[in-house]
């Protein structure tokens, strides 16, 4: 099987296939390096390297694949040798009391992801 693309779905798809004793192969373009990010060509919205996850996402589906996704990362760190995940820590801004703070918020406490709400003073 010929899996086109080698980014993060079909790497996945790939590995998939590859677990599953089916032969298979990803192609596509390689990553660029960091070095190239700013230049106007650009093939994709975000490279592999410069990715960001985190576990909390205004709507409760998003934030439950992230969170069983993010899970799965130390496992596959492990099997493929590759550190690939450095978790910093993530930071919402938004006006109090809109939707997409109250429900980060909510999804965060139903998920048991550790969070605090900053108003203005904290935030200096």
């Amino acid at each position: 099987v010929c899996v086109v693309g080698n980014g993060l779905v079909g790497s996945a798809a790939a590995r998939h296939l590859a677990l599953a004793d089916c032969k298979a192969i990803a192609v596509g373009p390689s990553e660029r390096p960091r070095s190239t990010w700013n230049d106007i060509e650009i093939f994709g919205a975000h490279y592999d390297e410069g990715r960001i996850t985190r576990k909390t996402d205004p709507d409760s589906t998003w934030a439950l694949l992230a969170q069983k996704s993010i899970d799965r990362y130390e496992a596959l760190q492990n099997e493929s040798g590759i550190k690939f995940y450095y978790e910093v820590g993530h930071l919402a801004v938004g006006e109090a009391g809109t939707p997409t703070i109250t429900s980060r918020m909510a999804n965060a406490k139903d998920a048991g992801v550790e969070h605090e709400l900053l108003d203005q003073d904290a935030l200096g």
